[in-house]
């Protein structure tokens, strides 16, 4: 084998569920299921929960109870019956609202889910979210709209669904999420129902996510409704296959199609299951995913092509679709027989869109010389020559490495299943026993003549047996796979003190007292000494905007410390918890506090920049929002947060709102009083002893060469700037700025472009040409640019213009080369116009210079461009400074 070790990379291969904090399916506001991406599936599931209730309508009703409202009504029974009451409704099945035109009332219970339901939060756990039940009888039959309209988006996003058995789901006519754009605020429902004269339904108003109580509007009235028609169906699709090719035409009066229920039946006529893991038969297509095209016409006509990817479905022998329209009404099912696909020729062009042809075996449509034309080109799959597994069963860990032959160079993965000593499948999915497990190659060399080797290594799912062989198959980005190949599983490889090392101890061990693991700045794993870091001082400042700094300074034989074990204490030297309570600020977002409940635990986070000798002492900083240490386990249950927690090598807690935005609202006086114990730690997770350090306001300002950080760690004394240091990584430090730019940029002379008759600086140039990149200004930009002087001839304001046709962006700075000297900034002047240009004004003294930037939006938009300073206040006319002009500029 070759040398692995430089290109090692830790892989959990445990299942989604189990140890991956990233296999959530994202936040609310929008439909969520838990089907394949060919379609979603037409039944849901239920919830529990509890619920009260209030509001105002109409009704008759017998039985017992109180409720609040205005109106008319009989009744029978114990209760108050004619005028006005006071009471709670229960909003349940055993007592629903009473719907008649409009209702307003509060979801509180947690019983029920639809369809269109979010049905898991991010963390597997089940939605709580609260519903509410009304019942409505129709007067006469005819179609009947049910909507949420007029419910306020900000207190609640509805999903709302109508059932004719309140308890039963399977009786559901419908249900909808969002009917409109959830970005532009549109979050409420709208549900249309046929129903027959008499027929009594259960409309349920839901939430989306989030567990508190919201008050709702629910309407109900007629509607004239006219279900679509399908005129014409052809379907293609045949065993082995995973396409489904389907043509269609129609008419829907309305001009409203959404899309087709979807079944496959067997020649007896009887529906196939096309969701394996629900036993569904019946799956809904959008035409806005899978019919794109389609082509409508004034008077409801729709005709068009799609594709739907079922997978592989044995058996089928014709297609029923039934149109849907966007108020889910349904119209009457159209049934094709399957024809086969068209077989093409080899190299003849094909569309890798369509289900009505495909290329002959051995091939695969595509466009391999990328001039945007698809052909029939022959593919082959991928070929093992050696392959190696490790296990490693007291670690738990496997390691793959396998040497092969390509011949399209495309080989993407490894798909594998674990054996036991009598050669049973070990099921690493105990729903799916013989169900392989795909993992990408995080470590792949692909020769240009075709040898290929990949290399993965990572941790078994806990609880899977001893691990005797491994059955492997090699994968390409077409999906072809090698044939099989059951490998004996061998032990790791005992390496020495400073070899590289596999981080999950599959591939190799290291020595005993020693430990596998990164260098501080990341890169190649070592075996190293564990050797417990010293830290010989620690101080903890607060400032009004980060909220706290941190410096320790101490020494590590290894060289290897790269950050902070950090735990709060109270006034009185006890462990401090913090927790988040039950508050929002003034948009609404909840708002961690101190306070009591949460478990008083450590944190280890990274130095954000360290300075380090070559006797092992070091000089660690770092800055700290008190939103990073807010226990986040109260908005994850309640889905208004998604928290991420990113451990091990990273060192680092990061808390956010389910806008993906920092919680970091809390003040910095929370604090007051309190103090930080802090121990180093280093790569192999040993920790020094702890220091405590007393949170202090910071007095005096930061000399020259003192660390800083911003303004977490202190001000820099006056005439100092916080300067970035040389080496990437390291300590930013207070120092003299240099006005003057670095030596090899390229710099023009905007003085010596003065223009009598435009009474104006005005030169000429093209930043497409530049090779100067310095990195994006606070308005964006980050493309190369052209780096222009300009000395002011007398106070006044000054206009800086740059006139372009691409998509340009301007600023100016008073240190050439630091970004903390950046005077002013401006991407588009005018984007509502679609003025792209940029321009701003400039306060200047006399003889005082900055430096101007010509960059473009993104990077992307470099090109020709005229660059113009016009003083538009201040003094006489303005006059150029004399001076040949600069032969170097841009």
């Amino acid at each position: 084998m070759t040398d692995r070790w430089s290109r090692r990379a830790l892989l959990l291969l445990a299942l989604c569920g189990a140890a991956f904090a990233g296999c959530d399916d994202g936040g609310g506001g929008g439909d969520d299921d838990d089907t394949p991406d060919m379609m979603m599936e037409t039944d849901g599931g239920e919830g529990e929960g509890e619920g009260e209730g209030e509001g105002e309508g109409e009704g008759e009703g017998e039985g017992e109870g109180e409720g609040e409202g205005e109106g008319e009504g009989e009744g029978e029974g114990e209760g108050e019956g004619e005028g006005e009451g006071e009471g709670e409704g229960e909003g349940t099945c055993e007592s629903p609202y009473q719907l008649v035109d409009t209702f307003q009332g509060t979801v509180s219970g947690s019983d029920f889910a639809g369809s269109c339901s979010l049905l898991e939060l991010q963390d597997g756990s089940p939605n709580v979210a609260n519903d509410a039940v009304a019942a409505f009888t129709a007067p006469e039959a005819g179609y009947y709209q049910f909507d949420t309209l007029g419910t306020d988006p900000n207190a609640l996003d509805t999903v709302l669904y109508v059932r004719t058995d309140c308890g039963d789901d399977m009786t559901e006519l419908g249900c909808n999420d969002d009917y409109g754009d959830f970005q532009a605020g549109e979050s409420q429902s709208i549900v249309v129902a046929e129903l027959a004269a008499d027929q009594t339904v259960f409309i349920f108003v839901d939430t989306y996510s989030g567990d508190a109580d919201a008050p709702f509007v629910l309407n109900v009235s007629p509607v004239v409704a006219n279900p679509p028609s399908i005129s014409m169906l052809e379907a293609a699709y045949a065993d082995g296959l995973e396409n489904l090719g389907f043509r269609l035409m129609g008419n829907d009066p309305d001009g409203d199609i959404d899309g087709i229920y979807v079944e496959l039946l067997d020649a007896a006529g009887e529906p196939l299951v096309l969701f394996a893991d629900s036993g569904e038969t019946r799956g809904y297509a959008d035409f806005e995913t899978f019919l794109p095209d389609l082509m409508t016409t004034p008077e409801g006509d729709f005709s068009g092509e799609g594709t739907l990817p079922l997978g592989v479905i044995e058996g089928a022998a014709s297609f029923r679709a039934t149109p849907v329209d966007a108020f889910g009404i349904e119209g009457e099912p159209a049934t094709a027989e399957l024809m086969p696909p068209a077989v093409l020729d080899p190299d003849a062009a094909c569309n890798p869109d369509s289900g009505f042809e495909v290329c002959p075996d051995e091939t695969l449509c595509l466009d391999r010389d990328e001039d945007e034309a698809t052909t029939c080109e022959a593919v082959y799959p991928p070929t093992v020559m050696s392959a190696e597994v490790f296990y490693n069963g007291e670690a738990g860990s496997i390691g793959f490495a396998v040497l092969g032959m390509d011949q399209d160079n495309n080989v993407t993965g490894i798909e594998f299943q674990f054996l036991d000593a009598e050669g049973m499948i070990l099921p690493i999915d105990p729903e799916n026993p013989e169900a392989r497990q795909y993992q990408d190659f995080p470590e792949l060399i692909q020769e240009g003549d075709g040898n290929y080797l990949g290399e993965l290594s990572g941790l078994l799912p806990e609880g899977l047996g001893e691990v005797a062989a491994a059955r492997i198959w090699i994968v390409d980005a077409t999906n072809l796979r090698s044939e099989v190949l059951d490998v004996e599983a061998m032990a790791p490889n005992p390496i020495e003190l400073g070899d590289g090392c596999d981080l999950a101890e599959a591939f190799d061990v290291c020595p005993e007292d020693t430990a596998c693991a990164p260098g501080p700045d990341g890169g190649d794993a070592t075996c190293l000494n564990t050797t417990a870091p010293t830290l010989d001082s620690a101080t903890a400042s607060l400032t009004d905007d980060i909220a706290l700094g941190l410096r320790a300074m101490g020494s590590d034989p290894e060289g290897n410390v790269v950050g902070l074990d950090l735990l709060l204490l109270d006034g009185e030297g006890a462990p401090l918890a913090l927790t988040a309570a039950a508050e929002t600020d003034d948009e609404g977002f909840p708002v961690p506090v101190l306070g009591e409940g949460g478990e008083p635990s450590p944190l280890q986070l990274r130095f954000v920049a360290v300075d380090r000798d070559d006797a092992g002492a070091f000089d660690g900083v770092m800055n700290l929002s008190l939103g990073d240490f807010v226990d986040c386990a109260p908005y994850e249950e309640a889905a208004l947060d998604i928290c991420i927690e990113v451990t091990g090598g990273d060192f680092n807690c990061l808390f956010v709102d389910w806008f993906g935005e920092c919680v970091d609202t809390l003040a910095a006086e929370a604090l007051a009083g309190t103090a930080v114990r802090v121990r180093a730690v280093d790569t192999t997770g040993e920790l020094s002893e702890p220091v405590d350090a007393q949170f202090a306001p910071i007095e005096a300002p930061l000399a020259e060469g003192e660390p800083c950080l911003g303004t977490a760690l202190g001000t820099c004394d006056e005439g100092l700037l916080c300067l970035p240091p040389e080496e990437e990584g390291r300590i930013d430090r207070c120092g003299m700025p240099i006005a003057e730019c670095p030596a090899d940029w390229p710099l023009g002379d905007l003085n010596a472009g003065f223009d009598e008759e435009a009474m104006a600086w005005v030169v000429a140039g093209d930043n497409s040409a530049s090779e100067l990149e310095i990195g994006a200004a606070s308005c964006g930009g980050g493309g190369p640019v052209d780096v222009y002087t300009f000395t002011a001839p007398e106070a006044g304001t000054f206009n800086v213009l740059v006139d372009t046709e691409e998509d340009s962006l301007l600023f100016a700075r008073e240190y050439c080369g630091l970004a903390q000297g950046e005077l002013a900034c401006n991407d588009d002047i005018d984007t509502d116009n679609e003025i792209y240009n940029s321009a701003f004004d400039l306060e200047l003294e006399a003889a005082q210079t900055v430096y101007i930037f010509v960059d473009s939006f993104a990077g992307g938009n470099a090109g020709p461009y005229s660059l113009e300073v016009t003083m538009v206040a201040g003094g006489g006319e303005p006059e150029p400074p004399p001076g040949p002009e600069d032969p170097d500029a841009p």
